[in-house]
């Protein structure tokens, strides 16, 4: 039995060195049928992480969302002259910050306010 073998299990399983060192014991070092061990000895562990796996994808996506519906406005005045996802804005800033920089200071220089907001349910 090796360290390695006894990660591969943990990494896997989320089991003690104790327990998989155990498991690799019974199995005389067959790592799946160790694996298969702790299984049934635990049979709610693959399920519990399923569901925890989904519960995270699911805060992702609705992150995601909320993401996409916040927006930033240019605006001159009463009319608004250009609308796009904050994402977007941030993504832009972040890849070219001499690009945002200009913009910033070319609405400066015309008095147009910038503003975020958030687009209604549904959208």
């Amino acid at each position: 039995m090796t360290l390695e073998k006894i990660d591969q299990i943990r990494e896997r399983t989320g089991a003690g060195y104790g327990e998989c060192y155990e498991a690799l014991a019974t199995t005389g070092g067959d790592v799946v049928r160790a694996l298969v061990e702790i299984e049934r000895a635990h049979p709610g562990w693959s399920r519990r992480l399923q569901d925890g796996g989904s519960a995270v994808t699911d805060r992702l996506r609705d992150f995601a969302r909320e993401a996409v519906r916040t927006r930033i406005a240019v605006r001159q005045g009463d009319r608004t002259l250009m609308r796009m996802p904050a994402v977007i804005g941030v993504a832009g800033s972040l890849l070219l910050p001499g690009l945002a920089a200009a913009g910033v200071v070319a609405a400066l220089a015309t008095r147009s306010s910038v503003a975020v907001e958030r687009a209604p349910e549904g959208l």
